[in-house]
């Protein structure tokens, strides 16, 4: 029971911005991997790499993610592995064909599931793996998310698509165009966590902008 707490409480660590304490509930949990099944250790690891993501920690969010992906095949959680397959494409950085792939696999089983917000979550993380590769991929991938977001009236959760659609903006180099899309993800009914880092994320693109502008002008 205790390993299943652990790999369900990752969101509620999360919210509360208390990463190390997850990581150490999760990380103790592990211990017991013999006595857990799949199920429970794959649900732990997509945990890890969650918390590990918020602490910036890329390599150890990375290798949770894998690690996840291996246990829910094992399990056959198609939901699951879905969900940890997004997760690795989104963290493949240096290895853009590879992350393209894993994306490409999250995205087809995502539909073939035929759950809504399980697609638009998927699109939103993996369409970050197609920036370098083919940006308009990426673009389309985003669109789709933040249209489903919209359907399914999810305020947080399309603000979050559309910042992410921020970010590939802004490693295009199309600073210009992320702050249109930061300024449309505040218009999102969210709460004060989302509308800071939406705030937050405006500001950056803004600076980059006009940093882009004088740049040019000199």
């Amino acid at each position: 029971i205790g390993g299943a707490i652990a790999g369900s409480a990752g969101a509620i660590f999360l919210r509360l911005s208390q990463l190390r304490e997850g990581i150490e509930w999760s990380e103790r949990a592990l211990q017991f991997a013999s006595h857990l099944g799949a199920g429970v250790c794959a649900r732990i690891h997509y945990t890890l790499s969650m918390l590990y993501h918020n602490q910036s920690a890329h390599a150890a969010a990375l290798a949770a993610a894998r690690k996840a992906v291996d246990l829910y095949r094992e399990a056959g959680d198609e939901r699951g592995l879905t969900r940890a397959l997004s997760q690795v494409a989104h963290h493949l950085d240096d290895a853009p064909a590879e992350a393209q792939a894993i994306g490409d696999e999250a995205v087809r089983r995502a539909r073939e599931l035929g759950d809504s917000r399980l697609l638009a979550a998927t699109l939103q993380r993996c369409a970050l793996a197609y920036v370098s590769t083919n940006l308009e991929a990426a673009r389309a991938a985003f669109k789709e998310s933040v249209g489903i977001f919209r359907s399914l009236g999810r305020g947080d959760e399309t603000a979050r698509a559309l910042t992410f659609w921020a970010r590939a903006e802004g490693i295009a180099g199309n600073w210009s165009g992320a702050a249109l899309i930061v300024r449309e993800a505040l218009e999102q009914r969210g709460n004060d966590y989302s509308r800071l880092y939406v705030t937050n994320q405006l500001a950056r693109s803004e600076e980059r902008r006009v940093g882009k502008e004088c740049r040019s002008r000199w």
